[in-house]
């Protein structure tokens, strides 16, 4: 409940739009009340722990905190078509079981934090189209069950690192209007 409430006032919860990209009403009554978060708007929990944040086209603003760690049993987070700013937190990477993380259309700087390469069981990675930058950390090998990559629309500089292509799980990479120097290997046509 701590760290959704962070969430809330660091996303300036206040601003919130009454509908999100998917038609569906929010009603900020329910957030910080003394209903249970799993009742609150964008929030789904398996039994009491909770799962998923979707929150697309929210309109939340402010920066992503660091206490989000602390919801350990996330698997998604969708907060794509808003205008959170700021760096991405190191501590998205402490979540160990998170397996969709969707971030695009967002206007966040900084670089790709190396712990979110930490996260073997994420299979969605949508990071396009916000003001990132940096080189894409070679760790990125270690993200066997990667299926989705997006990280178009950025700054981001450098080569794409070789391990990009031995990802064998990649069904969908996309890097298009960034700043990449180099040639693409020949060990692009590896991908499926």
């Amino acid at each position: 409940r701590y760290s959704l409430s962070v969430f809330y006032f660091t996303t300036r919860g206040h601003y919130w739009n009454a509908t999100n990209d998917d038609g569906m009403n929010y009603e900020e009554s329910e957030w910080l009340t003394s209903a249970h978060e799993c009742d609150w708007f964008g929030v789904s929990c398996e039994g009491s722990l909770v799962r998923n944040i979707s929150l697309p086209g929210m309109n939340l603003s402010g920066i992503i905190s660091t206490e989000i760690s602390q919801l350990r049993q996330l698997k998604y987070l969708n907060l794509n078509n808003n205008k959170i700013g700021g760096n991405m937190p190191e501590e998205i990477g402490h979540i160990s079981l998170l397996s969709e993380l969707r971030l695009s259309s967002n206007i966040m700087v900084g670089p790709i934090p190396d712990t979110l390469f930490e996260l073997s069981d994420l299979s969605v990675l949508d990071l396009s189209g916000n003001k990132m930058i940096g080189t894409v950390p070679m760790p990125i090998r270690e993200m066997g069950k990667l299926e989705y990559l997006d990280l178009g629309q950025n700054s981001f500089n450098g080569t794409l690192p070789e391990p990009i292509y031995g990802i064998k799980s990649l069904r969908y990479f996309s890097c298009e209007k960034n700043a990449f120097t180099g040639t693409i290997s020949t060990k692009i046509g590896q991908l499926k």
